[in-house]
C-alpha cells in the first residue's frame, strides 16, 4: 500500500509541470485564441460544457472546433454530456496562463449564454452559480426571484441551494415577499 502511495505522489508530481507547461507555451495552437476562450469557460462552468454550449460561446462553427476537441480529448472527460478537465493540474494551469484579472468576465459570459437558454435543470444549475461568481448581485437576485427558476429547483430537489443564494445575498428575510410579488405579476 505504501509502494502505490509513493507512487502515487511521484505521478501528480510530474505531471502537473505538464499542464503548466502546456499553456506558458510560446505558441500554444494555431488558433491562440480559440484556445484561451475554451479553455477559460471550461474552466469556469460548474460541472462542465456541453459541446453545443461551447460552440454557442465560441461563435465558431464545428469545422473549427473539432481539430481543437480532438487534440485536447485525452484532457478532457465527458460526463453525462457535460465536457470538463479530466484532472485538476490542467484547471489550474489553465488559470495561471489566461484568467489573471478575467474570472468575473468570464462568469458574466457565461451568465449571459444561460440567461438566453429555456428554462430546465441545467439553467437552473448553472445561471444562479455564473451570476454569483460574476459577482452580479442585482442580476442573480432578480434570477432566483422568478418563479420558472423557483419551480425548477422545486422539481429540480434543490431548495436548499436556492436558500444558499439567498443567504449570499442578505434576503433571506425578504424570500416570501418577493415572490409573493413576482406570483402576482403573473
Amino acid at each position: 500500500m505504501e509502494r502505490l502511495e509513493n507512487d502515487y505522489q511521484s505521478w501528480d508530481e510530474s505531471v502537473k509541470p505538464f499542464w503548466q507547461k502546456l499553456f506558458t507555451s510560446d505558441k500554444p495552437a494555431t488558433y491562440p485564441e480559440l484556445v484561451k476562450n475554451a479553455m477559460t469557460f471550461l474552466w469556469a462552468s460548474r460541472h462542465g460544457l456541453t459541446e453545443t454550449e461551447l460552440l454557442k460561446l465560441l461563435d465558431v462553427p464545428q469545422a473549427i472546433w473539432s481539430p481543437l476537441y480532438l487534440a485536447l480529448q485525452t484532457a478532457l472527460v465527458n460526463r453525462a454530456g457535460l465536457l470538463n478537465f479530466a484532472n485538476d493540474y490542467l484547471r489550474q494551469a489553465v488559470e495561471q496562463r489566461y484568467l489573471t484579472g478575467i474570472k468575473q468576465q468570464v462568469h458574466s459570459n457565461l451568465a449571459n449564454l444561460f440567461e438566453s437558454l429555456p428554462m430546465d435543470s441545467r439553467k437552473a444549475d448553472e445561471l444562479p452559480y455564473q451570476l454569483e461568481q460574476a459577482g452580479a448581485k442585482e442580476r442573480l437576485l432578480a434570477c432566483i426571484s422568478e418563479i420558472p427558476m423557483f419551480l425548477q429547483f422545486i422539481k429540480d430537489e434543490r431548495l436548499y441551494e436556492l436558500l444558499v443564494y439567498w443567504r449570499k445575498l442578505n434576503q433571506e428575510s425578504q424570500i416570501a415577499t418577493i415572490y409573493l410579488r413576482a406570483i402576482s405579476e403573473i
